[in-house]
């Protein structure tokens, strides 16, 4: 567990998912995902953040800080602050999902193949 050390009086991630600081405020985190071809990437910050580790290379990045006023422009970026989530944590499988439909979109809207 993450306690205190990501933001005040905060409890960041409850599991044994490999993590480390990549600055004071900037968390990576794998998790090991069956579905996906590697271990799902994390990159946290309190902040969204224009380009992040591995941000071409299937990272995603969660942020917060914006109350749900903040699109992020980029794909596999997505706001997990509580207050769009009815005031509750977002689930690893709802983030996913998410990701999942953002590039959906990205195939559709820009004829990408992966």
């Amino acid at each position: 567990r993450l306690v205190g050390r990501f933001w005040p009086k905060s409890e960041l991630v409850k599991a044994n998912e490999n993590y480390t600081f990549i600055e004071d405020s900037i968390v990576e985190i794998t998790i090991p995902d069956e579905e996906l071809e590697q271990d799902a990437r994390l990159i946290l910050c309190h902040y969204p953040i224009a380009r992040w580790n591995a941000s071409y290379h299937g990272s995603w990045h969660l942020f917060g800080h914006t109350h749900g006023a903040y699109i992020h422009p980029e794909f596999n970026a997505v706001d997990v602050g509580v207050d769009n989530w009815d005031f509750e944590p977002i689930s690893y499988k709802k983030v996913k999902e998410i990701i999942t439909l953002q590039n959906i979109n990205k195939i559709y809207e820009y004829g990408i193949k992966q």
